[in-house]
């Protein structure tokens, strides 16, 4: 009876699980930029998956922000990184300036992600797994859902420094690529479409390139 039970409730959590999507597109100026961000609600945390295309071979930064108002051309209407936790900046999955490990892995904006890595021929990928701080259903106290935000890619690397302002917040610069995190019918023709053209980028990725050993790509 007991082993039924915990069957049934493995089966009702699977079940449960969440998927959220966002689809990019560009900025004024930057109608290139193209891409699909896929959050996964898993028991270990926020699953997360990028691939955009369209971008200049080297690393830009990417975060969930606050709004997921995206009519500004310049995508300056989706406020400032996700912070519900009034915390500093950083990146996933902790923040690896501003002092000595251990760092608590709250140690970053809720928002925080880390830097899109783009091959020779414009394809980024991006991925982490088992973010602790994102998620889609909030039932508790002290949860940040992402749905509804914003998620922005940027110029320019995010240093990652847990500073606030240029020298770290705003260090990715220019808002290149914007889309808006909406719930996703995990079987629905539509997100079958957006996880084929991640796995397609992932796979196509130049694994030669020389920041292949970046941290971002987990």
């Amino acid at each position: 009876m007991l082993r039924t039970v915990t069957l049934f409730a493995v089966a009702a959590a699977a079940a449960a699980q969440l998927e959220a999507v966002c689809v990019f597109s560009g900025t004024t100026g930057n109608e290139d930029v193209k891409g699909d961000v896929r959050f996964t609600e898993a028991p270990t945390g926020m699953d997360i998956d990028v691939a955009i295309t369209g971008l200049k071979e080297g690393k830009h930064g990417i975060h969930v922000h606050t709004y997921g108002d995206i009519t500004g051309p310049t995508g300056t209407s989706t406020g400032g990184h996700y912070n519900p936790f009034d915390e500093e900046h950083g990146c996933f999955p902790v923040a690896p300036a501003g002092g000595a490990p251990p760092i608590d892995d709250r140690a970053r904006k809720a928002g925080d992600m880390g830097n899109v890595v783009v091959d020779g021929a414009g394809r980024g990928i991006y991925r982490e797994r088992g973010n602790e701080l994102m998620k889609l259903s909030c039932a508790a106290a002290g949860c940040a859902s992402v749905l509804g935000r914003g998620v922005i890619v940027h110029i320019a690397e995010d240093n990652c420094v847990r500073v606030e302002g240029a020298g770290g917040d705003l260090s990715a610069g220019a808002r290149v690529g914007q889309c808006t995190i909406g719930l996703s019918e995990p079987k629905s023709a539509a997100a079958l479409a957006s996880k084929a053209r991640i796995a397609a980028v992932f796979a196509a990725w130049n694994t030669t390139a020389p920041f292949v050993a970046d941290r971002s790509i987990l």
